[in-house]
């Protein structure tokens, strides 16, 4: 394969769809990493044994479904730090253990390590910068942190791998976990005010990782229909399977106002491409037609 061959130009090209390509996440260690890392995601090859050892215990006596090293590659801090996020639709929260040394870190129980967590009331911007596991991520994803800590310098960090090479640059925003993809450096002013103020941008939206890919699909097409983008504008409340290939959702509105419905069929998966800059052969790549689409006022019980 050509080594000038780039998964995320590719995708771009071809105008993939991005939306409800999220990964369903609910609970996640963030773990601060200087670097230079490894091409592993998790543990990191570099990272001390006895830290990724007590990660391990951290992660499971937290239930953490995913873990990620974070670094901030234009600041040196003296602590070190483990988030620990929740991004349930209705329980979206971060908090932070900081220690001086990893060594101090290391030394601290699971149990005491998890209570011992402050809540953390800012928001966070994390950019998948891993290189060293697919090239488009450095490619895309470091100019795309650079411009992302000129716009919320105290927010932004790099991440590890999140997913979906062939959609860098990825943005990750906490702590709502919603993931962005193909996101232009010039695009990333906005998308730091939008979600400051509790919106989205759906130009860029991959989803939410809180939901199913099926709910991720849906919400992408009320928002697209509706006009609705703030980020709590929708709460989900049921899908299913009506045909072959084919899904109705549903959506109560922020107070159950007024309900909102799209039915969409997955196409035939005929096309197939390479999904990373290292791939060698093809897979399918799905997407979705929009087959209808009803919003009805009235009150509708959020269960």
């Amino acid at each position: 394969m050509s080594t000038r061959f780039f998964c995320s130009f590719s995708s771009q090209q071809r105008h993939e769809q991005i939306f409800g390509t999220a990964p369903r996440v609910n609970s996640w260690l963030l773990v601060e990493h200087p670097g230079p890392w490894s091409s592993k995601s998790f543990p990191d090859e570099r990272m001390p044994a006895a830290v990724s050892a007590h990660i391990d215990r951290i992660a499971r006596a937290l239930g953490a479904e995913k873990r990620l090293i974070i670094r901030r590659h234009h600041r040196r801090d003296e602590e070190f730090r483990v988030f620990m996020a929740r991004t349930g639709v209705n329980a979206s929260a971060v908090s932070c253990l900081s220690c001086r040394t990893a060594e101090e870190f290391v030394r601290m129980p699971a149990t005491e390590a998890i209570a011992g967590a402050q809540p953390w009331t800012r928001p966070l911007y994390l950019v998948c910068t891993h290189g060293r596991h697919d090239k488009c991520c450095a490619k895309y994803g470091f100019p795309a942190y650079c411009a992302l800590r000129e716009a919320a310098p105290e927010d932004a960090w790099e991440c590890s791998h999140v997913g979906g090479d062939r959609f860098a640059a990825n943005v990750l925003c906490f702590p709502e976990g919603i993931y962005y993809g193909h996101v232009p450096v010039d695009a990333i002013s906005d998308l730091v005010r939008e979600h400051g103020r509790g919106r989205m941008m759906l130009e860029y939206y991959r989803g939410r990782c809180a939901y199913k890919r099926i709910a991720q699909v849906g919400d992408y097409f009320v928002r697209a229909e509706s006009g609705l983008r703030g980020v709590d504008d929708l709460f989900f409340l049921r899908s299913r399977h009506v045909g072959p290939r084919q899904w109705r959702v549903e959506f109560s509105g922020r107070s159950g106002n007024a309900l909102y419905e799209v039915e969409f069929r997955r196409g035939d998966d005929v096309e197939e491409f390479l999904l990373t800059c290292d791939s060698i052969e093809p897979a399918a790549v799905p997407q979705y037609e929009l087959m209808r689409y009803r919003a009805v006022a009235g009150v509708w019980p959020q269960v």
